[in-house]
């Protein structure tokens, strides 16, 4: 999904696109893996947000409070990066996000500059509310050599950030920061997306007119529950049936995160996906490496009970039990269902 869109005339500059790299292979091809396709790096778990739709808001319905705020140190990032080069082949795209906000975190800059020196990974990127992007930290940002920033707005004004987020933005000086960091950006890519639940009717055109010449990339995504027990009582979710970029997604019953990522959170446990919740405790860098989680015993269990397609019947991962993260931003190409016996199969000799 990729156009230019024309607005009373005017072609805009900015690419309407999702955030999802179009390059993919048949990921029930290329598994088992000996080096993750990708790594995400949580810097921070604090948030200066409370998104209707996130974590930050819902924290007290979670069942599982094991959830940690707190900054990724930067002994334990040392440690991160040491170990992502021991993997065989270089990791395609490390992701500094997670369920916080990474400029939280100051050491943020030094972390992606020294990935980028070591030449850890081909690309990095990093998710950021924006709301701390002054000149002064975007021009660090820049500086760092990061390939790609994407910036989750909650509105395209001051009113609807406080309905969404619960704080005070003054949307204009975010525009004009935004304009700031996309007109000193050198090679860097700025993409904008919101959420479908922060705007009004009628104000996608004034979403992407606002944002067209001054990002390479904008996208409208669809909020959809990321946990069954998870729902906000204000958030009202429209459509369950696409996923997060408005493709119609089948229920597919196997997760493809694991089998393709890592995610490192900010108090240095490794997770298999892109859960808030550890649902299988694969361990910590501060006692085993990334490797070694990565063909461990444990992992290996872990892949297989997804693959027999009985998650939810699972006592030993309840955390799996009505998780729907992978519903949301899975694509086509990274269906396991279909294939899943002959998976089994390969699993069973590789390890």
């Amino acid at each position: 999904m990729e156009y230019r869109k024309k607005l009373e005339g005017i072609l805009l500059t900015s690419i309407i696109k999702p955030g999802y790299d179009e390059k993919r292979s048949l990921l029930s091809e290329k598994i088992p893996l000996n080096t993750p396709y990708s790594i995400i790096i949580t810097p921070s778990s604090l948030c200066n947000f409370r998104c209707l739709y996130c974590i930050h808001s819902s924290i007290e319905k979670i069942e599982d409070l094991s959830f940690k705020k707190e900054k990724l140190d930067w002994g334990s990032f040392l440690k991160i990066s040491q170990q992502i080069l021991e993997f065989p082949q270089k990791i395609k795209a490390i992701h500094f996000h997670g369920w916080g906000e990474p400029l939280l975190n100051k050491n943020v800059y030094r972390m992606i500059k020294h990935l980028k020196e070591k030449k850890c990974a081909e690309k990095i990127n990093l998710i950021t509310n924006g709301v701390l992007l002054n000149r002064k930290n975007s021009l660090e940002l820049i500086e760092s050599g990061v390939d790609t920033i994407k910036i989750s707005l909650q509105g395209i004004n001051t009113e609807k950030y406080f309905l969404t987020s619960n704080v005070d933005v003054n949307f204009e000086n975010l525009i004009k920061n935004i304009e700031y960091l996309y007109l000193n950006k050198k090679n860097c890519e700025i993409y904008v997306k919101i959420a479908d639940i922060s705007l009004d009717k009628n104000q996608e055109d004034a979403f992407f007119k606002i944002f067209e010449n001054i990002t390479d990339r904008m996208f409208i995504e669809f909020i959809r529950p990321v946990r069954n027990n998870c729902s906000n009582d204000k958030m009202e979710v429209i459509e369950k049936s696409i996923n997060m970029y408005g493709d119609p997604i089948p229920p597919f019953l196997v997760c493809p995160l694991p089998f393709y990522m890592l995610h490192i959170t900010s108090s240095g446990d490794v997770l298999p996906c892109c859960n808030y919740l550890d649902p299988v405790s694969l361990g910590n860098i501060k006692e085993k490496s990334l490797k070694e989680i990565w063909e461990s015993q444990k992992r290996n269990e872990f892949l297989t009970m997804l693959l027999t397609k009985k998650k939810n019947l699972q006592d030993d991962y309840p955390i799996c039990n009505g998780c729907n993260i992978h519903l949301n931003n899975m694509r086509y190409e990274d269906e396991l269902d279909s294939k899943s016996v002959i998976l089994l199969k390969k699993f069973e000799i590789k390890y």
